[in-house]
């Protein structure tokens, strides 16, 4: 089992980190434990490696940093605030942001399901 969280954005560190553990899909369980995007320069890119490796057989678990970024578009303005102070204008940028979150919302690819644990 492999756990891996706090991604943030660095598909570069991310991807070095795969590498140093050795990660082998067909040996390896990998846990992703969210926090995928907001602050560093590539979320699109983390989120698009983490569909990768979801189809793969990871396991994807949403982080408080996706969960801003849903309820950022979910009708309360003051969501939209609280994600993009917390480094959500990172991830807006990596998907051309400019000014209706329609577009935004028909660039991501929400296609994947992140898990919300069960406590």
């Amino acid at each position: 089992m492999l756990a891996i969280s706090d991604i943030h954005g660095e598909i570069k560190k991310f991807e070095r980190l795969l590498e140093l553990v050795q990660y082998n899909k067909d040996q390896d369980q990998l846990l992703l434990l969210g926090d995928f995007v907001d602050r560093g320069p590539h979320s699109r890119a983390v989120l698009d490696k983490v569909i990768q490796l979801q189809s793969d057989g990871a396991i994807a678990l949403i982080g408080n940093h996706e969960k801003m970024m849903i309820d950022a578009f979910c009708g309360d303005p003051l969501n939209l605030k609280r994600w993009y102070y917390n480094g959500g204008i990172k991830t807006l940028q990596n998907y051309n942001f400019r000014s209706s979150s329609n577009s935004f919302c028909s660039s991501v690819k929400l296609s994947f399901s992140l898990k919300e644990p069960d406590f």
